[in-house]
């Protein structure tokens, strides 16, 4: 950077009365701390160019003059490489042309490169392709708002070393004020929350301490699902369709009996009326959507207990916009039709 004739004089005057670069840098911070922070590279960069060039102000039309035609020459070997190498580091780069890294970073950014982040995908077999596709024409027959009529479900494990998702964390202040949570992984406990969505309605949650099992489901199907359900308008539960997914306590014998009472043959789920294709969380709503942003809300502060932690994922649910909601059912449309473009396979991430 380029500076005033009077900030240049003070830079000159510290240079002159410090006996190292870094004293000068803590006399610069200690006499004009109302002033642009200058670090010691800056007084290193200064008394070079005085004694090289006889100069004070840096010459960024002689560095372009020098850097540009330099980079053009380059250019058509980094971004060949990057072509037929597209998943090799900077590091790697640097390493087989002999160029710095922060020159092939500043060629590829030039030339509208971006270094995109691999996503992790459950791995899915032909048939899982096939299954998906079945389902998916299922739905594309049905009535066009036939998704806010389906009872979304799913169950979920929070940890008490669970942690949210730091790069949606950002503390503003004009000094570092090295935020940090502490994490226990010694002591971890845990709460099992079972949880539905129904168009803009969140059923639940309800929580439970075993891990799930046949019995364990059947009773919540039979004693506590018809509770959960009380707020919801007649007319949508008389049109509801249940959804669940392939886990072993819902697939059991008697799991697939009390639903077929219940529902009478309205729901989807692995041996249901309508099968629910395997490794599908890009198609389930808790998944896609609920669970990752309840736990961004509940995890901003660590839990104390599991109490504690109940209260919070309660109050997340409750803080949740019906309109936020209704886009996320909706978002379930727009995946259907993703995935038969995609020929049952993964799709990208829909913004």
């Amino acid at each position: 950077m380029s500076y005033s004739n009077e900030e240049a004089a003070l830079m000159l005057s510290v240079l002159g009365r410090a006996e190292s670069f870094r004293e000068a840098e803590r006399m610069w911070r200690n006499e004009y701390s109302d002033r642009t922070p200058h670090s010691r590279n800056v007084f290193i960069g200064l008394q070079r160019r005085i004694i090289q060039k006889g100069i004070v102000q840096p010459d960024y039309n002689k560095r372009m003059q020098i850097h540009r035609p330099l980079r053009a020459v380059q250019a058509p070997d980094i971004i060949a490489s990057a072509l037929v190498n597209p998943t090799d580091s900077l590091r790697r780069r640097e390493r087989d042309s002999g160029i710095s890294r922060s020159t092939i970073s500043r060629i590829l950014r030039e030339n509208s490169f971006h270094p995109y982040r691999m996503s992790l995908h459950q791995a899915m077999t032909l048939d899982d392709h096939r299954q998906r596709l079945i389902f998916c024409n299922w739905i594309t027959q049905q009535l066009p708002i036939f998704h806010r009529s389906i009872l979304f479900s799913d169950e979920c494990t929070f940890k008490s070393d669970g942690e949210v998702n730091t790069h949606n964390l950002r503390y503003w202040a004009q000094e570092n004020p090295h935020w940090y949570r502490e994490i226990d992984h010694q002591r971890i406990w845990k709460v099992n929350v079972w949880c539905r969505i129904v168009d803009t309605h969140i059923v639940g949650p309800f929580f439970f301490e075993e891990n799930l099992n046949r019995f364990l489901y059947v009773d919540l199907l039979e004693n506590e699902l018809p509770r959960l359900l009380e707020d919801i308008p007649l007319q949508l539960r008389l049109n509801m369709w249940f959804q669940q997914d392939g886990c072993p306590a819902h697939t059991s014998v008697i799991a697939r009996q009390q639903l077929n009472r219940i529902f009478r043959g309205q729901w989807t789920g692995k041996y249901g009326p309508h099968n629910w294709p395997p490794r599908s969380p890009d198609l389930t709503i808790l998944d896609f959507y609920l669970w990752g942003r309840i736990k961004d809300l509940v995890y901003r502060e660590r839990p104390t207990t599991s109490e504690d932690m109940k209260n919070r994922i309660r109050e997340a649910i409750q803080s949740l916009d019906p309109v936020e909601i209704r886009r996320a059912t909706d978002d379930f449309q727009r995946r259907i039709t993703a995935c038969i473009h995609a020929r049952g396979g993964h799709f990208e991430n829909l913004d």
